[in-house]
């Protein structure tokens, strides 16, 4: 389990704004597979390559109870490293998503692992969360602007939606 990475230039959540991930309430309407009170925007995923030679790590401490169910039934040890300083890790992808397995996720690979490749690609996240804000604005206005069983009428919604992509 890993409690923190570190990275030099700060926390890498901080991408996008860090935890704005619902864009207000309003009245609740159909999303097509059901009723919401929100519009949700995305947040980022980070995937890491950690490199664990020479990295600090302890086995985990464990209550005697829990022995016997620990890990799921699993044979093997585990080992937990608290920290993971930058020397040990790569970032190898940035993922902007509203939710696992969301079909209009945007996922950007990393092959620049230097101060100006990761800046680069932290330039795009923010650009492609700024549209996705701006998009989930248009759509949250656009829910104002009907009555409560039109909210309610996914075709309606779904029309928009194709037609302000």
């Amino acid at each position: 389990m890993i409690n923190r990475t570190v990275y030099h230039k700060g926390d890498i959540s901080t991408l996008v704004g860090g935890d704005i991930i619902i864009l207000g309430r309003q009245p609740a309407y159909d999303d097509g597979r059901t009723i919401v009170k929100h519009v949700t925007l995305p947040s980022c995923g980070v995937i890491y390559e950690i490199n664990t030679e020479g990295l600090t790590i302890r086995e985990p401490e464990i209550a005697p109870v829990w022995k016997g169910h620990y890990n799921n039934g699993f044979e093997g040890k585990e080992w937990i490293a608290d920290t993971i300083p930058q020397e040990f890790y790569k970032i190898k992808k940035l993922i902007l998503s509203r939710f696992a397995n969301d079909p209009e996720a945007f996922s950007l690979n990393i092959d620049d692992n230097s101060e100006v490749g990761l800046q680069t690609a932290i330039e795009t996240i923010q650009k492609e969360f700024k549209n996705r804000k701006t998009a989930a604005d248009k759509f949250k206005e656009f829910l104002t602007t009907l009555n409560d069983g039109q909210r309610r009428n996914s075709s309606k919604i779904k029309k928009w939606q194709l037609e302000n992509k």
